[in-house]
């Protein structure tokens, strides 16, 4: 009991602490001073790393209407600006915005693509599709390597947008073997007329405005992450860890009830996307600070805690 009390209130000291250096570094900033670059930059790197994402992107703004800056400065914290609405407050219309000014105020080089890209991905977010494909087909450096996404003959039409046989197949190729058998079970015809329901399913969200909440783009944005990792683990990691058959089949043997649809358990080869991720997850694990000295050499990795 005496330890709980205890770190209760170291718990709260810390809070108070860090909300007291808060509070002045504000007043400070508040109260007419000028304030360099360099110090507004530290300020809101404070207010991130403390969780206070939306008073650092206040700062942000409110610098950027009191300073003087050139063009240069400004497309830059705009662009930093828009990162921390898009990727810490998942408010993808203001990140847009603010990827607009940079467009503005820089009308070429690599800042201003970069924008231009980060657009694009802010509409898809916001399920602007067809917003997305014209942004898309303006920018030649993109289009150019994507050309070929929209073409094939069409199945269906849901007003503008255009369904073709190679959008049906890349859908088919993104599942898995035993999704892939369920989901022809009745026919491609009846998989495109599922296909097809979806979408429509998905455009009467969209005028609902369903998914537009900070808790859901928080969630979208965590799945996401989980399938980037998943992908790292089966196209960097299988091969650099060296996972073999027997790995496999030893990790397959000790989790096979994980691997299930419809209550009925899947073979190895049914299941097997999932059994490398699994295995390669269970090797990484053994080679846990192995990688993180790995990782050391690339990122800036501050613990605040010690771990168990």
């Amino acid at each position: 009991m005496i330890e709980k009390i205890f770190r209760q209130k170291t718990t709260l000291l810390i809070a108070s602490s860090v909300l007291l250096n808060v509070i002045l570094i504000t007043v400070f900033f508040s109260n007419g001073h000028t304030v360099s670059e360099d110090e507004m930059r530290e300020f809101t790197t404070i207010l991130r790393s403390k969780g206070l994402y939306r008073e650092a992107a206040a700062e942000y703004s409110k610098y950027l209407m009191n300073a003087r800056l050139s063009r240069g400065q400004r497309a830059n914290l705009h662009f930093i600006l828009a990162g921390v609405y898009k990727n810490e407050l998942f408010d993808y219309e203001k990140a847009m915005s603010s990827y607009l000014k940079v467009t503005q105020l820089v009308k070429k080089g690599e800042l201003c693509e970069e924008s231009r890209k980060q657009i694009i991905e802010c509409l898809d977010r916001l399920g602007r599709n067809t917003e997305a494909i014209s942004e898309l087909n303006e920018i030649a450096s993109i289009s150019s390597v994507h050309s070929g996404i929209f073409a094939g003959k069409p199945v269906a039409k849901i007003g503008e947008k255009i369904i073709t046989e190679q959008e049906i197949d890349r859908s088919l190729d993104e599942l898995s073997q035993t999704e892939r058998a369920s989901a022809l079970s009745g026919g491609r015809a009846a998989y495109i007329e599922q296909y097809v329901f979806d979408e429509l399913l998905f455009r009467h969200a969209q005028r609902l405005e369903i998914g537009r909440d900070q808790d859901f783009l928080r969630k979208f944005e965590n799945d996401r992450k989980r399938r980037m990792r998943e992908e790292l683990f089966l196209k960097v990691f299988y091969d650099k860890y060296n996972v073999d058959s027997e790995d496999l089949k030893r990790y397959y043997s000790s989790h096979r009830q994980h691997f299930t649809a419809g209550g009925v358990i899947l073979s190895m080869e049914e299941a097997l996307e999932q059994v490398k991720i699994g295995a390669v997850r269970e090797k990484i694990l053994l080679k846990r600070e192995e990688i993180l000295k790995e990782f050391l050499q690339d990122f800036d990795i501050k613990m605040y805690f010690e771990a168990k």
